[in-house]
């Protein structure tokens, strides 16, 4: 039900020529059975405009009542007669419609003379801008913009432009190509009184250009946005946040790719990935707009999922520079932790000494030189030496101070086992003594003597050993650090984060945060497509897609019907001339080929009728091309002339 505005007043009938044009419009408009808002949106005006004319207080453009006149079928020579009227009767001057002839190029002597013939030519067309762009051929061949633009910047339009202008005012294929001729000539002239002498300098370029770029990036339709003007602001902030986001997303690819492959080559993927980008979100913004109900959410879903993933794979480079000087000082100190617990090892499995229990030396083992080797390896035999001559001489050392125990007792007279108890220096406290001597001379000074030599052959072989072991450890340290000082590429900075990550809370959630936030800057110019709704362009593009569809299918179906009428003439012709041959008994190859031709005749039949289905019922266009294509079939006559 259409909505039903505020009742216009009656008029009054002996009110002058205004009140009778508008009383001829409502009568028109009553007559045609189309409400206001009907009229309006068939003669391309507002609802405001139209009722404005059918008011009565003030005067409509000629157009606008040309317009209501002819979307109601009405006399539009009537109305344009009552339209000079009012004209005159409210002081307004009138171009006299008795002269036929439009406007003479050849009188325009420079390119601004032109152009105003142009516009002469259009008044003399009666044609508004937006009128002259549905009249144009091609559908908006001439948006009003552009027309406009053309018109008033004081230079020569092109010539397609000229052509596509002078055929929209009615004018013939001889006109057309008078004002083209003009056209050449002032262009040649203009080329020949400013000779080229020297560099050109170029015009600025229009804003207007960046403008239609930008939103063409949002995937807008320009011919479309003519005829909705007031949106191109939105649509222009919308192609700067698709240019945006495109490059953001170049920016970590490069950041992603620097480490692996080069500053140039990382520097060019980022462009090839922020042109793919623009592309993309151009392509997803252009199919939103067509889709509704359940197919607009699904491709929203379906186009979403793929961009946020991309988007966290692109983020991680721009959350890992946030946290750069974090992640350096903590690999800094890895680093520094992995080295010396390196060296230590090497240290503990290259000793001189006994390696500890549970050490794992694989890996660990130096290689020395000949002699350092041989020197190792005495001073190990030596060290075995020694520890088991210590030993023994613990053993000795025990066995020396029970003797002297012994002959201590036996001087001073104590009583005891095996003692005599005889106080003074008798001879068992001389033999006593004699046998300590004899023990200390033979067994324990040896073993002090072969000791002593041992140490210090050990202290100087070890000396040695220890300066090149020591050598040969800072040297494999020395590599190892080499190796792990490389600079850390992005996988070891994102290890290094989930570390960090794991160790701090608050490091997980602002990187997460991070994550999620720069995720979803690519996905911002889907979410605003998907949330844009019931706007004037988005109708506009639905309609003019319906309209084509619609003309392809009329199109389709016209070429099938005319390829069935030809074939339906063309079967008729076989019936005819098979009712002229002779009997299938006397030339039976004849009639087989006929028959095999017949069948493939039925197959085209069939095919036509799919083709022409969705455009045509099943049941009469179907029975009627079948009975069309139906060859009777031929009886051998009884007698023959």
């Amino acid at each position: 039900m259409s909505k039903v505005g505020r009742p216009l007043k009656p008029l009054d009938p002996k009110g002058g020529a205004l009140p009778a044009l508008a009383q001829e419009l409502r009568e028109m408009r009553h007559r045609s059975g189309l409400t206001l808002q009907q009229v309006a949106k068939a003669a391309s005006y507002s609802t405001t405009t139209c009722a404005e004319a059918c008011r009565g207080k003030r005067l409509p453009t000629r157009e606008v009542a040309s317009a209501i006149a002819r979307v109601c079928d009405g006399d539009e020579e009537r109305v344009g007669r009552l339209w000079e009227q009012a004209a005159q009767s409210v002081g307004r001057e009138v171009i006299s419609q008795t002269q036929p002839d439009p406007p003479d190029p050849s009188t325009a002597s420079t390119p601004q003379e032109f152009l105003d013939r142009m516009k002469q030519l259009r008044k003399w067309a009666r044609l508004s801008l937006r009128d002259l762009s549905n009249q144009a051929e091609g559908h908006r061949a001439l948006p009003p913009s552009t027309v406009h633009d053309a018109l008033n910047r004081g230079r020569l339009p092109t010539a397609a432009f000229v052509s596509a202008y002078v055929k929209a005012c009615n004018l013939s294929d001889d006109q057309t190509q008078q004002w083209l001729s003009v056209r050449n000539e002032l262009n040649a002239n203009e080329a020949d009184k400013f000779p080229s002498t020297g560099p050109v300098r170029q015009p600025l370029p229009d804003p207007r250009l960046l403008a239609r770029w930008l939103r063409g990036l949002a995937g807008i339709h320009e011919d479309i946005l003519d005829h909705a003007a007031a949106e191109r602001g939105r649509y222009t902030r919308r192609g700067v946040l698709v240019l945006l986001t495109s490059a953001l997303a170049g920016f970590g690819i490069s950041l992603s790719a620097a480490s692996l492959l080069g500053t140039a080559l990382a520097v060019a993927t980022g462009v090839v990935w922020t042109l793919m980008e623009l592309y993309f979100s151009s392509s997803i913004a252009s199919n939103l707009h067509t889709r509704r109900g359940r197919k607009r959410h699904s491709m929203a879903l379906a186009y979403g999922l793929p961009v946020l993933l991309t988007g966290m794979m692109l983020a991680e480079p721009l959350v890992l520079e946030a946290f750069q000087r974090s992640i350096e000082e903590r690999i800094h100190t890895d680093r520094a932790t992995a080295s010396e617990r390196f060296s230590s090892q090497l240290a503990g499995c290259n000793s001189v000494d006994p390696r500890p229990r549970g050490l794992d030396c694989a890996g660990y083992q130096l290689t020395l030189s000949a002699a350092d080797t041989i020197d190792r390896n005495t001073l190990r035999s030596l060290s075995s030496e020694m520890k088991t001559l210590d030993e023994r001489g613990e053993t000795n050392r025990l066995r020396l101070e029970y003797l002297q125990n012994i002959a201590i007792k036996e001087c001073t007279g104590i009583r005891g086992s095996g003692l005599t108890g005889v106080v003074g220096d008798g001879p068992s406290c001389a033999l006593r003594r004699k046998d300590t001597d004899d023990f200390y001379r033979s067994t324990v000074k040896p073993d002090e003597a072969a000791l002593k030599r041992m140490v210090r052959q050990h202290t100087r072989l070890g000396t040695r050993v220890r300066a090149a072991l020591a050598e040969a450890i800072d040297k494999r340290t020395a590599e190892f650090i080499a190796e792990i000082s490389k600079p850390p590429g992005t996988l070891d900075r994102m290890d290094t984060l989930s570390l960090l990550a794991r160790e701090s809370p608050i490091v997980m959630v602002t990187t997460w945060l991070m994550l999620l936030g720069l995720a979803l800057v690519p996905l911002t110019p889907l979410l605003l497509a998907y949330l844009d709704r019931q706007t004037l362009y988005q109708r506009l593009l639905i309609e003019e897609q319906e309209r084509r569809s619609e003309k392809f299918q009329q199109q389709l179906a016209e070429k099938a019907a005319q390829e069935l009428q030809e074939l339906q003439v063309l079967t008729e012709a076989i019936s005819e001339l098979m009712r002229r041959l002779p009997s299938p008994e006397e030339h039976p190859g004849i009639f087989r080929d006929i028959a095999t031709f017949i069948n493939t005749l039925t197959e085209v039949r069939a095919r036509l009728i799919t083709i022409t289905e969705p455009s045509t019922s099943a049941t009469g266009f179907g029975e009627r091309t079948a009975a069309a294509t139906t060859v009777p079939s031929r009886t051998p006559p009884t007698t023959r002339s």
